[in-house]
């Protein structure tokens, strides 16, 4: 079965007598190439997240984190307990820095995110 057309234009030739007609297959990829967004990217775990994707996946267990400092801070909280979720912390706080990058290489804004992330789990936040 030969593969069907899609006819731009039906009674009219196109340039030297040609057809102008394109497979429906180029036709789609027409289309989705303008309709699917441009600003999704792959995180370093291969999930594609735009920014908002990120912000709803990763900042709530940076919240977490910042609710147990202030814990901490108020004497509701221990150090213990922020031990026990700070690798999961800090990695959410990278992967929200890498979600911030503008295209596939990382920009001034996503690598200040992933030296914070960074500091903060060597525990030197106040001096960088």
């Amino acid at each position: 079965m030969a593969p069907s057309k899609a006819g731009l234009c039906r009674n009219h030739r196109g340039a030297h007598g040609m057809s102008m007609t394109i497979n429906r297959r180029d036709a789609l990829a027409l289309v989705a190439g303008f309709s699917f967004p441009t600003w999704a990217f792959a995180d370093s775990t291969g999930k594609f997240s735009s920014k908002r994707t990120a912000k709803n996946r990763y900042v709530p267990r940076v919240k977490k984190g910042l609710e147990i400092i202030d814990g901490i801070e108020s004497g509701v909280a221990t150090f213990d307990q922020l031990l026990e979720i700070e690798s999961d912390m800090v990695n959410a706080m990278k992967l929200y820095g890498d979600a911030q990058k503008k295209s596939e290489v990382p920009d001034k804004i996503s690598i200040r995110l992933n030296k914070d992330a960074d500091a903060f789990s060597l525990g030197q936040l106040g001096q960088v």
